[in-house]
């Protein structure tokens, strides 16, 4: 489906996500889980925590005042879950960067089927094409 231009730099950072998890995914050898989990919170840092803070700033304020309480709420908790996450890998937690991942995935899916749909439906025109 064609975004909104509101929407469309946040669904390629989805991409940008998948691509990560997908590199996850495939690191099967300790040494390899261990390099990812040394560099996950720089591009945490870099690429996922901006596109949060985006979301937290602009986007989920309006639906919430549209009265989409639910969704906005999933979504902050989704986001503490994955910061948390990936705290704890770049403190060691190896086990925790298959978790990361399929949180991960889980997320980018929530939000591009139910977030993003809800958007472009109840949030004005105005707001989505302005990009």
């Amino acid at each position: 489906m064609k975004r909104s231009p509101a929407l469309t730099a946040l669904s390629h950072d989805h991409h940008k996500a998948l691509v990560l998890s997908k590199r996850i995914e495939k690191a099967t050898s300790a040494a390899e889980r261990h390099a990812l989990a040394l560099i996950l919170p720089e591009i945490f840092a870099s690429e996922l925590e901006p596109h949060f803070q985006y979301e937290e700033r602009e986007l989920l304020p309006r639906l919430r005042a549209a009265g989409h309480t639910e969704l906005v709420e999933r979504t902050l908790a989704d986001h503490a879950q994955l910061r948390a996450l990936s705290a704890e890998v770049g403190s060691g937690k190896l086990d925790n960067l298959a978790t990361f991942s399929e949180a991960l995935i889980a997320h980018v899916r929530f939000e591009e089927r139910e977030v993003f749909e809800t958007a472009e439906e109840a949030l004005g025109r105005d707001y989505l094409d302005a990009g």
